[in-house]
């Protein structure tokens, strides 16, 4: 079982707050998630993801670790970092920078992607394993058009400010058909695949003893190259659309992804939100 794929592929989905696409609205500070994930109700992971926005680019990063038995049976962590142009004229936040780490008890694997800052094109394209240079097996055609992870939250978070009318301060908007699904083409310097995600509801739900307003969307990854005969992710959303990811986020000004979780399949998993940080010292624990 492999514990990243799973846990990345449920945080590109997370839509976390980086900013938004009214130029009025105030800039948002630096963030941080601090999230945990389950498999089959045992806690196999954890995460941690920071967001900050300044001198104009938006730095993210995110630390992932297994814990508990899933530890000792992979020894896995990873981190990985990325520099993004923020969504501005009409434009999408586009890639500047993105660099990737991770171990596992036998294996260890560097990515390193850069990309034009005028149209975010790549412009190169490193990998590594256990120190040696390993060519990717995604053509270069699927990699046009692409964004890296932690781009592509940003780019959810792009669109959840559009599905509220793109204005602070405004709840429970009508959302126009043609805005309720939208696609996000993810190329991580090894894997290239695309999510399609779909507005299931908007619908109130209990965060820390208070009643907030929330999305709740359906999300199907759809693999296109790079993943092996024997990838978990691959195999799992190759089941005619019956396998996908619930995803509740908060319909507010600083959406917060509440709870990611698997559907279909014989293998629960959940990513849930433990504790959020706003700035350098305002932080709320969660208890869901």
């Amino acid at each position: 079982m492999n514990l990243r794929k799973a846990l990345l592929a449920l945080l590109i989905v997370s839509g976390v707050s980086t900013g938004s696409v009214d130029a009025r609205a105030e800039p948002l500070e630096s963030t941080k998630l601090y999230l945990v994930m389950s498999m089959a109700g045992v806690t196999a992971g954890s995460l941690q993801l920071k967001i900050d926005p300044a001198d104009g680019e938006v730095s993210s990063s995110l630390k992932m670790k297994s814990q508990g038995l899933f530890k000792l049976l992979t020894g896995y962590k990873s981190f990985a970092e990325a520099r993004t142009r923020p969504a501005s004229n009409g434009d999408g936040p586009k890639p500047v920078s993105y660099d990737s780490t991770y171990e596992t008890k036998s294996s260890e694997r560097k990515v390193q992607i850069r990309y034009d800052p005028a149209d975010g094109g790549i412009t190169d394209l490193g990998s590594w394993k256990r120190g040696k240079p390993r060519k990717s097996k995604v053509p270069e055609e699927l990699r046009v058009d692409t964004v890296d992870p932690l781009t592509g939250v940003l780019q959810v978070r792009h669109w959840i400010t559009e599905l509220r009318g793109g204005r602070t301060g405004v709840t429970n908007i009508a959302v126009e058909e043609a805005s309720a699904s939208r696609t996000f083409e993810i190329f991580d310097g090894r894997r290239r695949y695309r999510l399609n995600a779909e507005l299931l509801e908007r619908l109130q739900i209990d965060v820390d003893g208070e009643d907030r307003p929330a999305f709740r969307f359906k999300v199907q990854m759809e693999p296109l190259a790079g993943f092996s005969s024997k990838d978990m992710l691959a195999n799992w959303a190759s089941e005619g659309g019956k396998r996908w990811i619930e995803l509740v986020i908060t319909d507010e000004d600083n959406p917060l992804p509440v709870s990611m979780t698997t559907k279909g399949g014989t293998l629960k998993t959940t990513v849930y939100l433990r504790k959020v940080c706003i700035g350098e010292s305002r932080c709320l624990k969660i208890d869901n």
